[in-house]
């Protein structure tokens, strides 16, 4: 499966928001222009769409904090896979 691209240009929600955010993504990878923040690093930038695709695909992406052990596994899941490539903001993902 690949990112989600079948979000119709016509969507007033979609336009204008969804590619700028890739494109931003891929000159981070590029540049690997991600740094540290003072409360953790920041792995993925993912649409608001594309979230809720992510959520169907990985239900259990849906667990959120109530099960957070459920919750990681998912996330840990979904950035190990190719999938997240388009929403990695750094070039490698590091294991926790």
């Amino acid at each position: 499966m690949g990112a989600p691209d079948y979000i119709p240009p016509s969507n007033p929600l979609a336009k204008g928001k969804r590619k700028p955010v890739l494109e931003e993504n891929l000159r981070y990878r590029i540049e690997d222009a991600a740094r540290e923040q003072d409360f953790g690093r920041i792995e993925l930038r993912i649409p608001e769409l594309d979230m809720a695709v992510l959520k169907i695909r990985y239900p259990e992406l849906r667990a959120g904090f109530a099960d957070h052990e459920t919750y990681n596994k998912a996330w840990d899941k979904f950035i190990a896979s190719d999938e997240s490539l388009p929403y990695r903001i750094r070039p490698k993902f590091i294991v926790r």
